[in-house]
């Protein structure tokens, strides 16, 4: 019939708290900031999913080029033109329209790269929209005489204490 030590404890499948006790009880079960919520092992591991991957495609490339079709379907060119009316609709605002002088605005360049900082300064100053940075100030001064400077004291726990 087994061990009837294996069964003991509480009898019931409730227990009936304080409002304290029970935020206490409840907080003991939130993870720490950043703690690791879900942990793998064997089978599901980063390390075993990754050796059967490579076990499984020996040749695969370490990189994987995109794949870029060349034919543009009638769909998806009707896609690429409908994002403007989408943020229309959204922002309530016209994407396309100058907010200087309302004229139709035209796309100049794609930048795919964002190692490309001098182009897009070129591309900028043409517009007449490139900003140079401001020169810094000076630094600020070192604190003088009359000055005010604090010192840290140490003062014994039991002294403090006494002096209350």
């Amino acid at each position: 019939m087994g061990d009837q030590n294996l069964r003991q404890g509480v009898k019931r499948n409730f227990e009936v708290f304080d409002p304290l006790d029970f935020i206490a009880e409840i907080t003991q079960h939130i993870p720490d900031p950043g703690a690791q919520q879900i942990r793998y092992y064997g089978w599901y591991s980063n390390a075993s999913r990754g050796h059967r991957a490579k076990a499984k495609n020996p040749a695969q490339p370490a990189t994987i080029q995109p794949v870029i079709e060349d034919d543009d379907s009638a769909y998806r060119k009707s896609c690429r033109q409908r994002w403007a009316a989408l943020i229309k609709k959204v922002y309530e605002t016209d994407p396309l329209l100058c907010p200087k002088c309302g004229a139709r605005m035209r796309i100049v360049s794609f930048l795919e790269r964002r190692s490309q900082p001098a182009v897009v300064e070129k591309i900028l100053r043409h517009c007449g929209l490139w900003e140079d940075t401001a020169a810094l100030g000076p630094p600020a001064a070192a604190p003088t005489q009359d000055q005010l400077v604090l010192e840290l004291e140490y003062v014994d726990t039991d002294e403090f204490l006494a002096a209350l």
